[in-house]
């Protein structure tokens, strides 16, 4: 009897052991694939962040680039506004051309003939040059037209008061009253009068206009720039 419970003895420890064993196993096993998965999630969370980075690389270089060339093209516009700029003439360029134009419409008479006037006017008359012309000073008679031997003049008075003549369709101003005179021969008459007697064409008055006018804008032109 007693070795019969020695030997249920032997045979429950030998279970115990079996079951022992059996029992650690899957632990182990459990362990191994949970240290398994914190490698995967490593792995997962490591490219997460480098796909993250490697986005906000490239916006960001692009942001860098358009704020580099935005510099640039700003530049480019200020060059392009200074080059016209440059192109754009100038005050003593309109000055020039008119002054030009100015000397060719005078028409100074020879001393003769600005004496035979003087004589009809029974006065002395002090006629505009191209010299005096450079003063400014319009208070001058001075000649702008010449046709068929009738010579056109213009006389000022002291009379200040705007004036305007329109003669064949054209327009002659001046802040005084005036007088437009034309003479051949030792006649005198009014250029109203002379293109109404056929002695001037319509024609001779457009020219003669057209050098009063330029003598008057360039007399204009001297006084502003004189102001500035």
């Amino acid at each position: 009897m007693k070795k019969i419970s020695l030997v249920i003895l032997a045979v429950l420890l030998a279970l115990a052991t079996v079951l022992a064993s059996s029992c650690t196993a899957p632990p182990s096993e459990a362990q191994g694939e949970k240290g398994d998965n914190p490698a995967k999630g490593t792995e997962s969370t490591t490219d997460a962040p480098d796909t993250t980075d490697g986005e906000s690389a490239g916006d960001s270089g692009t942001v860098k680039d358009e704020e580099t060339t935005l510099p640039e093209n700003t530049d480019s516009s200020n060059d392009e506004t200074s080059a016209e700029d440059a192109t754009e003439p100038d005050d003593t360029d309109e000055y020039d051309a008119l002054a030009e134009k100015a000397h060719a419409a005078l028409i100074e008479p020879d001393e003769a003939t600005c004496n035979e006037i003087s004589e009809a006017y029974g006065m002395d008359l002090t006629w505009l040059d191209h010299e005096i012309m450079e003063s400014g000073d319009s208070a001058f008679v001075f000649c702008f037209g010449e046709f068929d031997g009738w010579i056109v003049f213009f006389m000022p008075t002291v009379m200040e008061m705007i004036e305007t003549k329109e003669i064949a369709g054209y327009e002659f101003s001046y802040s005084n009253l005036f007088n437009l005179t034309c003479y051949r021969d030792g006649v005198l008459c009014s250029l109203e009068e002379a293109y109404e007697n056929g002695l001037v064409s319509a024609e001779d008055i457009g020219k003669a206009a057209e050098n009063y006018g330029t003598i008057q804008r360039y007399w204009r032109l001297q006084r502003e720039m004189n102001r500035e």
